[in-house]
């Protein structure tokens, strides 16, 4: 358990690419992050969100565009947000573990070992491209 948001941002990034090289080097793309009372963390450039029937829940990171801007693909799209902390659970009972990032979203293919889809990812993708290009 590191409380990574008392600590300056070098550290927070630094301990992301050591957790992001390990999963790397056992054959999966991408490190979700967890304190000991099994909260998600993120940094805010790249918060994760949760698909639970035809609600979106974010991560609650209040300096994030990104958080932003899928908030607002999100009621382009009539998709209901909710905006909180994310844990273990809402992972597991989730239909799409979703990263958002400058790239875009990323929709999680599985997290142990447990398959999602990517429908509402795709849908929010969509309406992101149109926002920027405005």
């Amino acid at each position: 358990d590191m409380p990574l948001d008392i600590y300056p941002t070098s550290a927070s990034v630094a301990a992301r690419e050591v957790a992001e090289s390990i999963v790397r080097s056992r054959d999966f793309h991408t490190a979700i992050m967890m304190s000991g009372d099994k909260q998600i963390y993120s940094e805010a450039a790249e918060p994760m969100a949760v698909v639970q029937g035809s609600k979106l829940i974010l991560q609650s990171l209040p300096y994030s565009v990104e958080s932003r801007l899928v908030q607002q693909a999100a009621r382009k799209a009539d998709i209901e947000v909710e905006v909180r902390e994310l844990n273990h659970d809402d992972i597991v009972q989730a239909d799409e573990v979703l990263r958002i990032g400058w790239q875009g979203i990323t929709a999680m293919q599985s997290v142990d070992g447990k398959l999602y889809m990517a429908i509402v990812a795709d849908h929010l993708a969509r309406e992101m491209e149109k926002i920027q290009k405005l």
